[in-house]
């Protein structure tokens, strides 16, 4: 999304004339709603075994639950890394004049303030 809407290259541009490019991390969105489903998942796993654990055996279950976690982290790993290569790609052919504009009325605007923030930072 960031490098596609012209808005949000505009917040870049800002936060790039103010920190180092080192100081940004890129994390894809859908990375909060596996963190937020992986705590869930992990307090169920943890109310299965202490229900386990006081009526029986409790090995294979904590097994089958092992084994779907590393296999969701598996798939979100697999994702990641498609992300981070189509990021790399979109970053090594970018131009500002492919972003995409809601209200196309904005886009002179935008193209001032990114260019008066460049000129400003001494970047052009």
């Amino acid at each position: 999304i960031y490098l596609v809407r012209l808005w949000t290259v505009y917040e870049l541009a800002f936060f790039l004339s103010r920190h180092e490019i080192s100081s940004m991390t890129m994390v894809p969105v859908h990375h909060a709603v596996f963190v937020i489903m992986f705590f869930i998942f992990i307090t169920m796993s943890n109310t299965l075994e202490a229900l386990l654990e006081h009526w029986g055996d409790k090995t294979v279950v904590m097994g089958v639950v092992a084994l779907t976690i590393s296999f969701i982290a598996s798939l979100v790993a697999r994702q990641w890394h498609r992300e981070r290569v189509a990021i790399d790609i979109r970053l090594s052919n970018f131009r500002v004049q492919d972003c995409g504009c809601f209200r196309e009325s904005d886009r002179t605007l935008v193209y001032f303030n990114i260019a008066k923030l460049m000129r400003s930072c001494g970047a052009v």
